[in-house]
């Protein structure tokens, strides 16, 4: 039935979308399609045979399938791999929009070296968003992260978590209170570095609208917990979150169930440097490392940062 529909068709065939992209492999099928000019631009992980449970040569085989691929979405791909990653380094030319939501195989590596072949990439997705406890994400390092070329300059959504080395909890209570503990080469100085040139990089996405570095999660989470981000970016203005004050576009921050240690300085900051900013995830559900005077400060000051979710958990709004 496809053939005789597609030898009725002209050049004027605008779309073309059809489930499973095995159709592809069929010679007759990819002629009439080649000769309508139509090529292949998104892939989700429902085009594949065996769905979810693609292999990773099976992946990669179907992403070598064209050079215009604008859209993979592998979410739940777990066993996407390095052949995956390589078949999306080497079409990476026109891609737009990546979801690698629980594809926990593809390596920090993996994911520095799609951004450096992606010249015209606008959307990245590697955390889950549907509060699944046994979801496994990748995520990026901040040494991968710091060293890394981008190859766009047109993102505008980072949702990824970073990986970065932070001194243990007695150390880290004695860089709060003691001068002697950011000695050159220790432990606290040397997170606090990598956490800045961090800063620096993501700051080179001026047209981002969102950054999204850690999962909401609407359950109590403990610091134990496999989900809760203890390796993580501070955004203290000490870590150096001052060095993302070029990102005036921003709408959406999400650092849930982060070991962040956003305060009323912080919050001071983001309000006079973000005036698009609409929505701020994980400050006033910190359960963690509560910081003092936070929720007060949004109470009074932002309330319409609160999502709905933490909306409900405030008290009521002072009359």
């Amino acid at each position: 039935m496809l053939l005789p529909f597609l030898d009725t068709c002209t050049r004027r065939l605008k779309t073309f979308r059809i489930h499973g992209v095995q159709w592809m492999h069929q010679p007759q099928v990819k002629a009439a399609l080649t000769r309508l000019g139509v090529v292949l631009e998104y892939i989700g992980a429902n085009d594949f045979p065996a769905g979810t449970g693609a292999e990773d040569p099976e992946i990669g085989a179907y992403l070598s399938l064209t050079a215009h691929w604008k859209s993979i979405h592998l979410r739940d791909c777990s066993k996407a791999g390095p052949l995956a990653v390589a078949a999306m380094s080497d079409r990476g030319t026109y891609l737009k929009r990546l979801n690698f939501e629980g594809c926990h195989q593809i390596s920090s590596k993996d994911l520095c070296s799609i951004l450096e072949a992606t010249p015209n990439l606008e959307v990245l997705i590697v955390l889950n968003h549907q509060e699944r406890m046994d979801a496994r994400d990748p995520f990026v390092s901040a040494a991968d992260l710091a060293s890394l070329s981008w190859a766009s300059q047109s993102l505008v959504q980072f949702s990824c978590r970073i990986k970065v080395p932070r001194p243990s909890a007695d150390d880290e209570q004695e860089g709060l209170t003691s001068s002697s503990s950011l000695s050159k080469g220790s432990a606290w100085e040397q997170s606090r570095d990598l956490q800045r040139q961090v800063y620096r990089k993501l700051a080179e996405q001026k047209r981002l609208s969102h950054l999204e570095l850690g999962v909401t999660y609407y359950r109590r989470l403990r610091a134990s917990d496999p989900q809760f981000q203890r390796q993580c970016l501070e955004m203290t203005l000490e870590s150096g979150l001052d060095e993302l004050s070029c990102l005036t576009l921003l709408q959406v921050l999400n650092v849930s169930n982060m070991d962040q240690r956003i305060g009323v300085a912080e919050l001071e900051w983001i309000d006079r440097s973000w005036p698009h900013l609409r929505r701020i995830a994980g400050v006033l559900i910190n359960w963690v490392n509560p910081m003092p005077g936070v929720l007060e400060w949004i109470m009074d000051n932002r309330r319409d940062w609160a999502y709905s979710g933490e909306l409900g958990r405030l008290p009521p709004a002072a009359t």
